[in-house]
């Protein structure tokens, strides 16, 4: 059975959670470059053959109103997928950069893949203020026994903060 057009669409959507103490809590921001719709573009040879499995999307994250650079955090982050999400696709992330921040604040952890589900997992740990950590996130399983359709997943990144 063939198919003329092939049009499969993820969307990510982003919820930003802080836990603290009410008056001193660390705000964090992320700003995501969602997987673009995938074609028939992205056979691997063309008509008859299968979908690319795997598809990269990068993004950043921010992290702000620390109490200073001894101020431990850590990020946990979950999904939640739309009702129609395939099964058989997976969702990984992982930190590729260290981003900026105050001279003696740190980062360290989630530099390899690591899946994303439904309860939190811990993405990577800091201390301090820092912006633009680098992200890219992995979505794997792709095939054109996909059905063709919109899928959507929301990322929940929650700061914690380490008192």
């Amino acid at each position: 059975m063939g198919r003329n057009f092939l049009l499969l669409r993820v969307f990510f959507s982003v919820t930003l959670l802080a836990l603290a103490c009410p008056l001193l809590a660390i705000d964090i921001t992320a700003g995501l470059n969602p997987v673009p719709p995938i074609t028939a573009n992205d056979l691997q040879s063309g008509a008859g053959s299968d979908l690319k499995p795997s598809y990269e999307g990068t993004g950043s994250l921010s992290l702000t109103g620390t109490t200073g650079d001894t101020d431990n955090w850590r990020v946990d982050v979950r999904r939640s997928d739309s009702a129609n999400w395939p099964s058989g696709l997976t969702f990984s992330i992982k930190r590729t950069g260290d981003g900026t921040g105050t001279p003696l604040s740190m980062i360290s952890g989630g530099t390899t893949y690591q899946s994303v589900g439904t309860t939190d997992t811990t993405l990577f740990s800091g201390s301090g203020d820092r912006s633009n950590i680098s992200i890219s996130f992995l979505l794997d399983g792709m095939s054109i026994k996909v059905p063709p359709s919109t899928f959507s997943t929301t990322l929940t990144f929650t700061v914690v903060d380490l008192l």
